[in-house]
């Protein structure tokens, strides 16, 4: 048997005996979470793209917690969300992440304080209560300053990745060299492309003067009404050792600074799976011939 099958089977073994008890033994209800058990939400490095939230629930006291019902809120977002895998028992001194996934941002909200609501039970207690979670990184309100940056580029025009990649030999090096195209949608507004950022795995470089770096000013305004257009990025490979393309989540998402109208952060742009690929093997190439 498997570890991780086994880890299930013990789950489902103490849940099946805590959670009796615990409802059995609640003999008053609480509008308070118990002493000793915190709220806090997060995104992990992966969670960003897949517009997940994580609702971490410590239990700092000396008994079980037993989760019943999970759902986060704010009116940043369209719809609330609810954690599915409910009940969950919450040993003493540990903590769980319960993922749960964020609907569409608000672009005009004005309030946008985040709830997390939950029913709850331990063995002296069952309760009922909305909190708000600590949000220590400030993540909530990147992910609404994103969506409504990519919201406000894409009234003015929409910028989609190559259909080929183009490879280059400057000063006797080969540099693959990404097309971004774009496609103005007729607005009367414009944004910035202020400047491009590195990758895990792509460091920028000027084919006029091809010293990699890790940001490369563009500094390339783009109108509603523009005739369409491209832009170029010029890449070479950051690093070469085996695990980097194993392991890579995110190194061929382009990260590009926009300023548009009163919103300015980085939008990210990520490629196709064909040209993901020919990015891997243009790297695996150029690390073989160094």
């Amino acid at each position: 048997m498997s570890p991780r099958r086994l880890i299930t089977r013990v789950d489902a073994i103490l849940l099946a005996s805590v959670l009796p008890l615990l409802s059995g033994c609640a003999d008053s209800a609480a509008t308070q979470l118990p002493d000793g058990v915190s709220v806090s939400v997060h995104q992990g490095r992966l969670d960003g793209q897949a517009r997940r939230l994580q609702i971490r629930i410590s239990n700092s006291a000396d008994i079980p917690l037993a989760i019943d019902r999970l759902s986060f809120s704010s009116a940043a977002f369209t719809t609330a969300a609810e954690y599915p895998k409910v009940p969950v028992v919450i040993a003493p001194r540990e903590a769980t992440n319960m993922p749960v996934l964020l609907g569409e941002s608000v672009c005009d909200a004005t309030k946008t304080t985040p709830f997390v609501t939950v029913d709850f039970s331990t063995s002296a207690v069952h309760g009922h209560t909305t909190v708000i979670p600590e949000d220590a990184l400030n993540q909530l309100a990147g992910v609404t300053d994103r969506d409504c940056l990519d919201a406000s580029i894409s009234k003015i025009a929409v910028i989609s990745g190559p259909t080929d990649l183009r490879i280059q030999t400057v000063k006797g090096n080969p540099v693959a060299l990404i097309d971004l195209q774009v496609e103005p949608t007729g607005a009367s507004a414009s944004f910035t492309l202020v400047s491009a950022r590195d990758t895990p795995l792509l460091r920028l470089i000027d084919v006029n003067d091809p010293q990699p770096v890790s940001l490369l000013p563009l500094a390339i305004e783009v109108s509603g009404e523009d005739s369409p257009s491209t832009v170029t990025i010029a890449v070479v490979p950051s690093r070469c050792d085996a695990h980097a393309l194993a392991d890579d989540k995110r190194g061929t998402i382009l990260p590009i600074d926009v300023e548009a109208g009163r919103r300015s952060g980085v939008s990210y742009f990520p490629v196709s799976e064909k040209i993901k690929a020919d990015l891997y093997e243009y790297i695996r190439e150029t690390c073989a011939a160094r």
